[in-house]
């Protein structure tokens, strides 16, 4: 925590904190991250025969590297620290996710893309 006090202001803070509670929106009972979703139910629907999962995980799953394209810091390029980012931002999301529907039973999945060699 004294990293973190000593080294962020409060707009860093407050910027943060809309990463790990961010603004969620329902359209259509679709649950989406608001940041990522622009709209386009219908034509996904059309193109994912509505099924549910597969729209969700096409709106709200990024790469959590893309994240931080414009990041000048060097831990962005550590992959046992995104790791770390990610299953905070799992652990996280899940919680609001709960807060905000209680009665649904929304996972919040970190999947690795990383293409293997061997």
């Amino acid at each position: 925590m004294n990293h973190a006090f000593n080294t962020c202001g409060i707009e860093s803070f407050i910027a943060v904190a809309s990463v790990f509670c961010p603004e969620i929106v329902e359209v259509n009972e679709y649950i989406f991250i608001s940041e990522f979703y622009n709209g386009g139910v219908e034509i996904l629907e059309e193109q994912y025969g509505k099924d549910r999962k597969k729209i969700e995980q096409w709106v709200n799953s990024w790469s959590l590297a893309d994240f931080f394209l414009q990041a000048r810091d060097e831990s962005v390029h550590v992959d046992d620290i995104i790791v770390e980012y990610g299953k905070a931002i799992q652990y996280f999301w899940s919680l609001r996710l709960k807060e905000l529907f209680p009665d649904r039973n929304i996972i919040v999945e970190l999947g690795d893309t990383t293409p293997r060699t061997g």
